[in-house]
C-alpha cells in the first residue's frame, strides 16, 4: 500500500515528568478507526538526523480504538536535554496492519516544573489526544484535548488551590516566600513571558516569510510574464541579445530564478537570486535552542534562546542599521559589525573572522596567543615573538637587569627603561649593549631529495631551512649579478648562511647536520638522496610540462623553466588553456608558454568548493562553451573554473559542490577530454604550488587545514586521471623583512612542513611518482625582492628603503627557484 506521510501537531514534553501520547485515526465520516491487529512505533530523533534517539512501541488501548505511547520521566528529560541545542521531532510509523502510514510532527521540549506530581512512570489519563483523519489521497493533522502538565493544575490536584488558575498560583507562590516558592514564582514567569515571545516572534517570522514568499513567486510570475524565464541558460542564450540579463528556473528548492548575463555568447552568473518560500520559511523557522552552564530556566539561558530567533529574523533580512551602528550578515561582504558617527564615517569595525578593524588596519588574534596589528598594505606595525611584544623599532621583553631596552639593528641602545626611569642609549651603560639572544628553532625545514645538473653548483641557503629567523651576526652583505637564463648567475652572502651545493663532489645521499649556535652536543640531523643530471644531454628528450600553481607560477616561472631546459638540450612542450607571464611585473602579459597558472587563486578555488571571495565570479565554465573560453582574455579566463564537471559525468572523487543549484566535482579527465580539441595534452610532469592564496585568505590555523586538505584531493586526483603523470610539488620563500619573519615564523614555516609531511608520507606509501622541491631553501631571502621608491643620498648614491611586495620573488630569487624547479624536472624527466 502507498505510504502517506503528513505533518503532525507538535508534542509537549516537559523534563523528568511521564507522558503520554494518544493516537486516533479518524474515519472520514469523524467515526474512530478500530486498531485492533495494528501497531505502531513513536520514534523520536533530532531534526536533522534520521536514526531515532529512542523508539517506543505502541500499546492498544482496551476500547481497540487508539495507540498509547508511554515515555518514561528519563526518557522526557533526555529529549529535553536534546531539545536545548538542537531541533527534534518524533515520527509515529504504522508497523503492522497492512498498511504503511507515517505522520511526523515537532516536539516542544519544556523545562520540568519542579513541583510534586512527577513519576518515573507515565500514567494514562486526561493527555492530549491527536486526531489522525486517514482519506485515500488526503491526510489532515489536528490537535485536541488536555493541553498536558501545568503547574496551575498540578496544585489544584494537590488541594493546593481551589481552581486551576494562573492568578491563584501566584498568589500561592507569593506566600511560600523565603521557603523557596520565590524561584518558582521567578521560573514561572520567565517561563510565561518566553513562551508568549516565543509565539509572538514565531508569528512575526512566518508573516514575513509568507510576504517574502509571496512576492518572490509575484517576481518569478513576471519574469516569465515578459519571456525572461527560460528552463535552462541554453534556451536564454538563444532568446537573449548578447550583454542583456535573463532568468533561469532554478534546481534548487531554495531558489525559484537565477539572474544571468549573455556575454561572449556566455551565460555568466550575476549572483542575483530571488528565493523561494521554502527557503524564507527555514530560516524564519530556524531558532535553535543554545546550551550553557546555567540551568534551563534562569535567566542567562532564556536570554541566549530568544537571542536565537533574533539571529533568524536578522539572518534572513540581511542585517540592519541602528543608530551609530551596523550590522551585516556573515555572508556578506565587509564587516559583520560597522560603527559609524554621524558623517557616516566608520572608525571600528568587526569582521566575521573576529578581527577587529581599526583605522588604516586590522587587530587579531595570532598564533602565539598574542595580539598582531597590521596596516592596510599588510604591514605588521604590532605583534607578539616569542617572550616579548615587536613594536615598531623595538621589541619589548622581560629581561633581569631592566624593564625595557630598545635596540637597533646594530645593536645600539636606544634607550633603557628601569625603576629609575628611561636613560638614553647615550648614558653611562655604555652606547652598544648585546641585545638578548633569541630564542631559534632550528628544525630543518627540507624535502629529503637533492635535485642537481652537472653544469652548476646549486646554492642552500641556511636561513631559509629554519622555522626562526634572525640575524646570527649585526649585519650581512649580500650581492647578485643576473644574466639571466640560462646563463649562471652570481649571489653570494657574507658569513656561512649559504652553502654552494656542487654536483661534481655530490654523491647519492648527502647528510644534514644542524646545531644551535652554543649548544656543543645535541645535533639534528637528516639524510637526503641526491640525483645529478648530466647536461647537455647525450641525446634528445621531449618533455611536456603543466605548471598549475597561482601568481607564484604565473610570473615568469614557465619562461624561466623553459630558458633553463632548453639549454641543457630539452625540447619542451607546455600545455594548458592559459599563458603564463613573460614580465616580471605584468600579471596578464600573456608572451610566456602555456600552463594552469591562475592569479589570486587557493585550493577553495580550484576544488570549487568557496567561490565567495570574489576570484571566480562567474563560476564553473558551462559544457559546450570551451571555443569561447579559449578565445576570452587572461583575465577573464581567470573568473571560470575550467575543471568542474557535473557529478553525473564525473568520475572523481575530490568533493561535491553545489554552484546554482548544480553539482560539480573537480576532474582532471573532463579537463582533459574538453580541451584536447584545442592542443591539450596528458603531461609528463605537473610542477604543482598551491597555499599561498590560502594563507592570505584565511587564519593560519583554517589555512593550514585547507593546505592539507586540497594537496590530499588534487594528488589523489591526478593519480586517478593521469596515473603516470610525475609531480612536483614546491613551495616559495619569503624575504627577510619585519613582514615578512612574522608571516614566515607565523604562518608559512608550518605550511611548508605540512607540504614537507604529505609528501613523504606519500613516497614511504610507495607513490614513487609524488616529489618535492625544496625550492624555498635554493632562493636568497635577502636580494631579488621588489623594493619601494625609498630615498637616495646625494652624496654616497646609496638608497634607504624597504621590501614592498614579500610574496612574489623577483629577480634573482625568482631565477633561483626557477633554477631549482628545472633542475628537478630535468632529474626526474
Amino acid at each position: 500500500m502507498t505510504m502517506f506521510r503528513s505533518q503532525a501537531p507538535a508534542l509537549t514534553i516537559w523534563a523528568a515528568n511521564p507522558r503520554v501520547l494518544r493516537v486516533v485515526l479518524l474515519e472520514r465520516d469523524g467515526q474512530p478507526q478500530d486498531l485492533t491487529g495494528r501497531s505502531a512505533t513513536l520514534s523520536c530523533r533530532r531534526s536533522a538526523m534520521l536514526e531515532p534517539r529512542l523508539t517506543v512501541a505502541s500499546i492498544l488501548a482496551d476500547d481497540g480504538l487508539a495507540w498509547l505511547f508511554l515515555l518514561t520521566a528519563d526518557q522526557c528529560s533526555l529529549l529535553y536535554e536534546d531539545g536545548l541545542a538542537y531541533s527534534v521531532s518524533y515520527d509515529v510509523v504504522e508497523t503492522a496492519g497492512g498498511n504503511s502510514l507515517r505522520w511526523t510532527g515537532r516536539i516542544d521540549a519544556q523545562p520540568a516544573s519542579e513541583l510534586p506530581g512527577g513519576g518515573a512512570a507515565p500514567v494514562v489519563v486526561d493527555m492530549p489526544t491527536v486526531d489522525i483523519v486517514s482519506e485515500i489521497d488526503t491526510l489532515a493533522v489536528s490537535e485536541r484535548g488536555a493541553a498536558g502538565f501545568g503547574v496551575e493544575r498540578r496544585l489544584k490536584d494537590l488541594g493546593e488551590i481551589e481552581q486551576a488558575d494562573p492568578a491563584m498560583m501566584r498568589n500561592w507562590l507569593r506566600e511560600k516566600g523565603a521557603e523557596g516558592a520565590a524561584p518558582y514564582a521567578e521560573s514561572a514567569a520567565i517561563s510565561a513571558n518566553d513562551a508568549a515571545t516565543a509565539k509572538g516572534d514565531t508569528e512575526a517570522l512566518r508573516g514575513d516569510a509568507a510576504i517574502a514568499a509571496a512576492r518572490a513567486e509575484i517576481a518569478a510570475t513576471t519574469a516569465q510574464t515578459i519571456g525572461k524565464l527560460y528552463s535552462t541558460t541554453g534556451e536564454g542564450l538563444a532568446q537573449t541579445d548578447e550583454g542583456a540579463p535573463f532568468w533561469v528556473r532554478s534546481a534548487d528548492d531554495h531558489r525559484v530564478a537565477e539572474e544571468y548575463l549573455k556575454l561572449a555568447g556566455i551565460a555568466v552568473p550575476t549572483g542575483k537570486t530571488t528565493p523561494s518560500a521554502e527557503l524564507v520559511l527555514f530560516v524564519a523557522d530556524t531558532v535553535r535552542r543554545t546550551d550553557g552552564p546555567a540551568m534551563p530556566n534562569e535567566a542567562a539561558v532564556q536570554w541566549k534562546n530568544l537571542l536565537g530567533q533574533f539571529w533568524a529574523y536578522f539572518y534572513s533580512q540581511g542585517g540592519f542599521d541602528l543608530p551609530g551602528f551596523k550590522f551585516g550578515r556573515p555572508s556578506d561582504s565587509g564587516p559583520f559589525l560597522r560603527g559609524t558617527n554621524r558623517l557616516g564615517q566608520s572608525p571600528f569595525g568587526v569582521d566575521d573572522d573576529g578581527a577587529v578593524i581599526l583605522p588604516g588596519g586590522r587587530l587579531t588574534g595570532d598564533v602565539r596567543g598574542g595580539m598582531s596589528y597590521r596596516n592596510d598594505l599588510g604591514d605588521l606595525i604590532i605583534g607578539s615573538e616569542e617572550g616579548g611584544t615587536r613594536l615598531p623599532g623595538m621589541v619589548v621583553r622581560a629581561i633581569s637587569d631592566a624593564y625595557v631596552r630598545s635596540v637597533n639593528g646594530l645593536g645600539q641602545v636606544n634607550f633603557v627603561a628601569d625603576a629609575s626611569g628611561f636613560r638614553s642609549g647615550d648614558g653611562d651603560d655604555g652606547g652598544v649593549i648585546p641585545p638578548p639572544e633569541p630564542v631559534i628553532d632550528v628544525l630543518p625545514m627540507i624535502g629529503a631529495e637533492l635535485f642537481l645538473t652537472s653544469d652548476r653548483t646549486l646554492p642552500l641557503y641556511v636561513e631559509n631551512i629554519r622555522m626562526s629567523r634572525s640575524d646570527d651576526r649585526f649585519g650581512r652583505v649580500t650581492i647578485d649579478s643576473r644574466a639571466g637564463p640560462p646563463a649562471k648567475s652570481f649571489c653570494g652572502s657574507s658569513v656561512d648562511n649559504v652553502i654552494e651545493l656542487d654536483p661534481s663532489r655530490m654523491a647519492g645521499t648527502a647528510t644534514l647536520t644542524v646545531r644551535t649556535i652554543g649548544n656543543r652536543t645535541a645535533r639534528l640531523v637528516k639524510t637526503l638522496s641526491v640525483m645529478v643530471k648530466t647536461v647537455p644531454l647525450a641525446a634528445a628528450m621531449t618533455v611536456i610540462l603543466m605548471l598549475w600553481g597561482d601568481s607564484i607560477t604565473n610570473r615568469q616561472m614557465a619562461q624561466f623553466i623553459k630558458a633553463y631546459l632548453e639549454s641543457w638540450g630539452f625540447t619542451v612542450i607546455f600545455v594548458g588553456t592559459i599563458n603564463g607571464s613573460a614580465s616580471s611585473t605584468d600579471a596578464q602579459n600573456v608572451a610566456g608558454p602555456l600552463g594552469e597558472a591562475h592569479e589570486g587563486w587557493a585550493f577553495s578555488d580550484v576544488l570549487g568548493y568557496d567561490m565567495t571571495d570574489g576570484d571566480i565570479p562567474y563560476g564553473p565554465l558551462p559544457v559546450g562553451q570551451e571555443a569561447a573560453y579559449m578565445a576570452l582574455s587572461k583575465a577573464e579566463k581567470n573568473k571560470w573554473n575550467p575543471y568542474l564537471c557535473p557529478v553525473g559525468s564525473s568520475s572523481a572523487s575530490t568533493p561535491i559542490v553545489t554552484v546554482g543549484g548544480q553539482q560539480y566535482r573537480a576532474d582532471l579527465s573532463f579537463f582533459e577530454q574538453r580541451f584536447a580539441p584545442f592542443g591539450f595534452v596528458r603531461p609528463d610532469i605537473i610542477p604543482l604550488n598551491f597555499g599561498m592564496n590560502d594563507r592570505n585568505e584565511q587564519g593560519a590555523v583554517k589555512a593550514l587545514e585547507q593546505v592539507n586538505q586540497g594537496y590530499g584531493y588534487v594528488l589523489d586526483e591526478i593519480e586517478r586521471a593521469w596515473p603516470a603523470t610525475k609531480v612536483i610539488v614546491w613551495a616559495s620563500a619569503m624575504p627577510v623583512d619585519l613582514t615578512g619573519d612574522a608571516t614566515w615564523q607565523g604562518s608559512w614555516a608550518a605550511i611548508i612542513n605540512a607540504v614537507t609531511a604529505i609528501v613523504k608520507a606519500r613516497r614511504d606509501a610507495g607513490k614513487t611518482n609524488v616529489h618535492l622541491c625544496s625550492a624555498w631553501a635554493h632562493q636568497t631571502a635577502e636580494a631579488g625582492w621588489a623594493t619601494a621608491t625609498g630615498v637616495t643620498d646625494p652624496v654616497t648614491g646609496v638608497r634607504t628603503t624597504t621590501i614592498s611586495d614579500i610574496i612574489h620573488p623577483f629577480g634573482i630569487a625568482r631565477e633561483q627557484q626557477a633554477l631549482a624547479l628545472a633542475s628537478a624536472i630535468a632529474c626526474i624527466a
